[in-house]
C-alpha cells in the first residue's frame, strides 16, 4: 500500500499539556515535510485558549470541513498520548497514526506500563508509588532515586534525587502534574534509545546528556546531548536491546512507531524505563535520526506512519 499524494492528511499538534511547545515543533516539522513532498497536508493547532468541549468540537469540525482521510498525531502528553484523542478519533471513524486507545493509555501510565512489562518478564527498575497528597518521609530505596509524574512525557517533572532533603520537594513537584509520583531505583548505565517501527527495531541510539541525566533540556536543546547511532555497545547486547524493544512494543500492544527508553549496564543487563507511543519528531528527536541510519529520510518515516494508519483504518472497516 502506498499513500497517494491527494490523501488528505490533518497534522494535529499543540494541545494543552506541558509538552505543548514540543508538540508544535513536531507537528511543524511533519507538516513541512509532507507539504514539501507534495502531499495534501494541513496543520491544526488544538488551542489551549478554548475550553475542552469547545476545543474538541472545533477539532471534529475541522476534520469534517477538511474531509480528512487520516490524522497524523503530533500531540504529546495529556490528551495526545494517553488514549483520549485516540478514542475520539475511533468514535469519529477517522484513521490516525500511532498506537490505539488501550496501548496509548497503558504506555502513558508509567505504573500500568511497568506492571505489563513485569508480567511479560521484561526487566524494569524497581519502583514505588507515592499517592497524590502523600509525601513519604524518606525514599523507599537507597539514593540516588528517580522521581517522576505517573503520566507525563519528555521528562517533564522528573528529578534525580541524590540528597535525602531533596526527596520531599521532588515528590511534590511530580505530584503537581496531577497524578501520583513514581519513585524509581536509579540504574547507572548507558542511555539507549530503541525506536521500533511496526514491531521491527530500527538502529539503536546511545544518548550522552550534558546534564546529570537525560532531562527536558537535554532532550530538546541543540548541543545538550550527544547521539551516537548505531549505539556503540557490544554486538550481543545490541541484539538483545533490539529484541527487548520489540518485545516491549508488543507487550503493550503498540502500533506504528514507538521509542523504547532503556539503560544498559556494564554487566550486560538491560532495563526498560518506558515506552513512548508518540515519539518527538523535532530537529533533535531520535526517531528521525534512527530512521536516517536505516536509510529512510524524514519524509519516508512520516509517510510510513500515515500508510500504517490508513492500513489499520481499512482493517477496522473489514476491508483487506
Amino acid at each position: 500500500m502506498t499513500v497517494a499524494k491527494d490523501t488528505r492528511i490533518l497534522v494535529l499538534m499543540g494541545g494543552w499539556s506541558a509538552e505543548r511547545e514540543v508538540s508544535l515543533a513536531s507537528g511543524g516539522a511533519v507538516l513541512a515535510a509532507l507539504s514539501a513532498g507534495g502531499y495534501a497536508a494541513i496543520g491544526y493547532d488544538l488551542a489551549p485558549t478554548e475550553d475542552r468541549k469547545t476545543a474538541v468540537a472545533s477539532l471534529l469540525g475541522k476534520i469534517t470541513e477538511a474531509r480528512s482521510d487520516v490524522v497524523y498525531l503530533a500531540l504529546h502528553g495529556t490528551f495526545g498520548e494517553d488514549g483520549c484523542v485516540q478514542g475520539l478519533l475511533e468514535a469519529a471513524n477517522v484513521p490516525y497514526t500511532g498506537s490505539g486507545v488501550l496501548a496509548s493509555a497503558l504506555a502513558m501510565d508509567k505504573v500500568a506500563a511497568k506492571l505489563v512489562l513485569v508480567a511479560s518478564r521484561i526487566a524494569t527498575p524497581r519502583f514505588e508509588v507515592a499517592s497524590r497528597g502523600n509525601v513519604p518521609a524518606k525514599p523507599p530505596f537507597p539514593l540516588p532515586v528517580i522521581v517522576k509524574p505517573r503520566a507525563q512525557g519528555s521528562s517533564v517533572g522528573v528529578t534525580l534525587v541524590e540528597k535525602e532533603e531533596d526527596f520531599g520537594p521532588a515528590v511534590e513537584k511530580a505530584q503537581s502534574f496531577g497524578d501520583d509520583a513514581l519513585v524509581e531505583v536509579y540504574v547507572n548505565g548507558r542511555e539507549i534509545e530503541a525506536p521500533v517501527l511496526e514491531g521491527e527495531p530500527l538502529p539503536l541510539i546511545e544518548v550522552t546528556p550534558k546534564n546529570r541525566f537525560y532531562d527536558y533540556e537535554a532532550k530538546y536543546t541543540p548541543g545538550m546531548s550527544e547521539h551516537r547511532v548505531p549505539a556503540p555497545i557490544p554486538p550481543r547486547q545490541y541484539q538483545a536491546a533490539q529484541k527487548l524493544a520489540a518485545s516491549s512494543h508488543q507487550a503493550l500492544g503498540c502500533e506504528g512507531v514507538t521509542r523504547v527508553e532503556m539503560i544498559a549496564e556494564e554487566t550486560g543487563t538491560l532495563y526498560v524505563i518506558e515506552v513512548n507511543t508518540l515519539p518527538g519528531m523535532t530537529a533533535t528527536s531520535l526517531v528521525p535520526e534512527a530512521a536516517r541510519a536505516a536509510g529512510m529520510s524524514f519524509l519516508d518515516i512520516v509517510v510510513r506512519q500515515v500508510e500504517l494508519a490508513l492500513r489499520r483504518g481499512t482493517r477496522k472497516e473489514g476491508v483487506r
